[in-house]
């Protein structure tokens, strides 16, 4: 399905391209890993320079089509996604899931100490919101390892938005501890 979706953008005209199977594999294998290019390239068999290019290539495909999974819920999705999450689990009035993930990075050279999350390695503390379906909804990724998830959730703009009335009644499930965020 993930290889249908992306052909039109990976597929090789040239003799001895890089097939797109290898392209998506080595791209997911990029997200998942975190690593660097040259690492992914060694797996692949493939040069530093081509790994650049295909993730270049796949990274424009998905902001291409990113309409079609990143999700600004609105009033009938709202409705629709309270729905779901009573379906799921019984729990009523849910319109998303909320919670912080750490995503490793290389060391920087600049405020080094302030990227270095609770489990010492550099990373950003990203804050992400989904649907029931696991879509993609909402993604705050500029905070440094070292932040609270708590303060994240504090400073986005999605609970201002909430606040001012983007969305109507319902809760955000969450993960961060001690914290209910009713909208």
């Amino acid at each position: 399905m993930l290889l249908k979706k992306y052909a039109p953008a990976i597929t090789g005209a040239r003799r001895g391209s890089i097939p797109p199977e290898t392209k998506l594999l080595g791209y997911l294998s990029f997200l998942r890993s975190g690593t660097f290019q040259w690492t992914i390239g060694n797996i692949c068999g493939l040069a530093q320079g081509s790994v650049h290019n295909f993730i270049k290539e796949i990274t424009d495909a998905t902001l291409n089509f990113s309409h079609e999974c990143i999700l600004h819920p609105i009033e009938n999705k709202r409705i629709e996604n309270m729905q779901n999450f009573y379906n799921i689990a019984k729990f009523p009035n849910i319109i998303g899931c909320i919670d912080g993930t750490h995503v490793a990075i290389k060391r920087p050279v600049k405020n080094e100490v302030v990227f270095v999350n609770r489990k010492q390695f550099h990373s950003v503390n990203c804050q992400v919101i989904t649907d029931p379906k696991l879509r993609i909804w909402d993604v705050v990724a500029k905070w440094p390892g070292s932040t609270h998830d708590s303060f994240i959730q504090k400073n986005s703009l999605i609970r201002d938005r909430i606040y001012g009335g983007f969305l109507e009644k319902g809760w955000l499930l969450s993960m961060i501890p001690k914290t209910a965020i009713a909208y």
